[in-house]
């Protein structure tokens, strides 16, 4: 199955592997995924509050909704690694596992 849409409880999730409960059962999934969350979570500043998270003007997220490319304006950047980005735009929280790219300029 490929571009599929289900609302579920997320038991644990890391770069390519999510696991969580449909119906009182729990699956296990490798690959690429994307989680919106419509309440971000509270995300705290870096070490000992210094710093402040990256801010990018669009982050374009790779194969999400059945678009190739998904742009996500004024992102606030909480977590990024290789093909692993968790951020907030448009009031949610998108942690998705896949490739992305980040652009500052116009």
């Amino acid at each position: 199955m490929t571009n599929v849409t289900i609302k579920a409880d997320v038991l644990s999730l890391n770069p390519g592997t999510l696991k969580i409960r449909l119906a009182d059962k729990d699956y296990d999934y490798s690959g690429n995924f994307t989680i919106i969350l419509d309440k971000p979570r509270e995300h705290k500043t870096s070490y000992f509050g210094f710093g402040a998270p990256e801010k990018a003007k669009f982050v374009i997220l790779n194969n999400v909704l059945k678009q190739t490319t998904f742009p996500l304006a004024d992102a606030t950047i909480w977590e990024k690694k290789k093909n692993y980005v968790v951020l907030e735009s448009a009031g949610k929280e998108w942690i998705h596992s896949g490739g992305y790219t980040i652009q500052n300029s116009p």
